[in-house]
């Protein structure tokens, strides 16, 4: 049985999800390759790393026309090694990237997989007759692109908006109101289906718009989280 905790948390996500305005067009339509695979960047990025983070580095890569190079398979990996090793300015204090050796290769192994078999994202995602197609197809193709990554850079491009992003304050949350045991731990790709299923069945008992729903609780989750924990 949810505690008072639990029913507060929930009727503060369902207000909060009357507020959100989510534009439903397919604007990855509209966008040229460049900026789609800016997103894919930033989506490999920002795994197990702040997001302004991963942000700046993307912005740089793309400043330096290393996203440009990647598009006409010119680019090598010792350029991405050097961009991610050097540090970035963040108000005034001197950042590094975590990661740069291994996510310097695997984007360079994310790009080869596209453009040196004469692909592009556009036509990737034109293929797919669904989301859980679309998200499959990134993740045999993205190199450290998981489920979670792959559903956000689907969504960030308007290519669809039904596909969880589970992450540690869906998690939480989804144990605060007994729809997942408080036992559970690391996330494995078969776990995240299961936890996605889950999610989707209690969206719908509740009839929560699952459009909206990962955005409330997120918001709702960090609040909670500074104020009670």
């Amino acid at each position: 049985m949810m505690n008072l905790y639990s029913i507060i948390l929930e009727n503060a996500v369902q207000n909060l999800m009357y507020k959100i305005k989510i534009d439903n067009k397919d604007t990855w339509r509209n966008k040229l390759e460049c900026d789609l695979l800016s997103e894919l960047v930033l989506c490999i990025l920002s795994s197990n790393i702040k997001y302004e983070v991963a942000l700046l580095y993307t912005i740089k890569l793309k400043d330096e026309e290393y996203i440009k190079k990647a598009i006409n398979n010119e680019l090598e990996v010792k350029q991405l090694y050097k961009c991610l090793l050097e540090p970035i300015s963040i108000n005034e204090n001197l950042i590094r990237y975590r990661f740069p050796k291994s996510k310097s290769e695997q984007l360079f192994k994310t790009i080869k997989n596209i453009y040196g078999n004469k692909r592009t994202i556009k036509e990737i995602l034109i293929n797919a007759e669904t989301s859980s197609e679309a998200r499959n197809s990134l993740i045999s193709i993205c190199v450290g692109m998981g489920y979670k990554q792959s559903s956000m850079f689907l969504r960030n491009i308007g290519f669809c908006f039904d596909l969880a992003i589970i992450d540690t304050h869906i998690i939480d949350y989804l144990k605060l109101v007994d729809v997942l045991p408080s036992e559970i731990g690391d996330i494995s790709k078969s776990t995240y289906l299961k936890i996605e299923s889950l999610y989707s069945k209690y969206a719908k008992s509740k009839q929560f718009d699952i459009n909206k729903l990962d955005v409330a609780i997120w918001n709702v989750m960090k609040v909670y989280k500074t104020e009670f924990v």
